[in-house]
Order: C-alpha cells, then sequence, then structure tokens
C-alpha cells in the first residue's frame, strides 16, 4: 500500500486466502442484509475484474443449482480500456459492471459497502461514497 490519504474515516484492510473466500465473504454481506435494498461494490482491474464477474454469474446455491445472481448490465472491455470496474451486486442479485473512467472523467459510486482492490489507483477512493470501505487483498 502507498500512503495516499483519502476523505474517508473508516476504511479497513482484509487479506483474503484467495478469491472464492473473498467472494463466499461478499455474498453472504448481500444475503445477510436486513434493508429492503443495498448494494456492494467491487473496484477491480482487468483480469481480476473478468474472473469476479465469471464467478459471480456462476455462483449457485448450495441446495440446488440455480444460479444466484443474474446480468443486470456488463460494460467491460478488458483489450481496450486498462483501468479499473466498479463491480456492483445489489439485494435484487443483479450484477453489473462499468468502467469506473469514461473519456478521463472518474464516475462515483456510492454504495453501502466498497471493496477496493489493494492494486488499485487509490485516488477512486476520493469518488465512491460509503460508510464502509474495504481494501482487499490476496495472501501471497
Amino acid at each position: 500500500m502507498n500512503n495516499y490519504t483519502c476523505k474517508h474515516n473508516n476504511v479497513e484492510v482484509e487479506d483474503y486466502c484467495c478469491i472464492n473466500h473473498f467472494l463466499d465473504a461478499v455474498i453472504e454481506e448481500v444475503f445477510d442484509t436486513d434493508s429492503d435494498f443495498s448494494s456492494t461494490t467491487i473496484i477491480a482491474s482487468g483480469e481480476l475484474a473478468q474472473d469476479l464477474i465469471r464467478l459471480l454469474l456462476s455462483a449457485t446455491m448450495d441446495d440446488d443449482d440455480d444460479f444466484v445472481f443474474h446480468m443486470g448490465m456488463v460494460d467491460f472491455d478488458s483489450v481496450e480500456y486498462g483501468q479499473e470496474y466498479y463491480i456492483s451486486i445489489n439485494t435484487d442479485h443483479e450484477v453489473w459492471c462499468e468502467p469506473v473512467c469514461h473519456d478521463g472523467i472518474y464516475y462515483t459510486d456510492e454504495a453501502d459497502h466498497i471493496y477496493v482492490y489493494e492494486d488499485s489507483d487509490y485516488k477512486i477512493l476520493d469518488k465512491v461514497g460509503s460508510d464502509n470501505i474495504t481494501i482487499f487483498g490476496f495472501e501471497d
């Protein structure tokens, strides 16, 4: 991590053993909410974003083979766009994905909980609105 200072007071840091345990924690959070509508956003780039989307859309329930999530809208271009993506999951079990940056302008994202991958540009933290932000990584 670098020494970037952001406007958020409560930023946690969490290391997961692998992508599957990370997504288990995110999915559990989506299902454990008491509110009628909430959203969780993951900020990641490139191959990690692609893997996260693939794993989310292929996740099934333990007791049957029904998929947990369905696709809302996915705007993903790993060839020409080399920056981060917002991957959003809501309590309607929809997965949305869009580039963080459009034509050099960083878009804002507001969610109940935001996870930012440790290799992301930390200036993105200034463009997110959440009281729950976790910078995450994977153990080596």
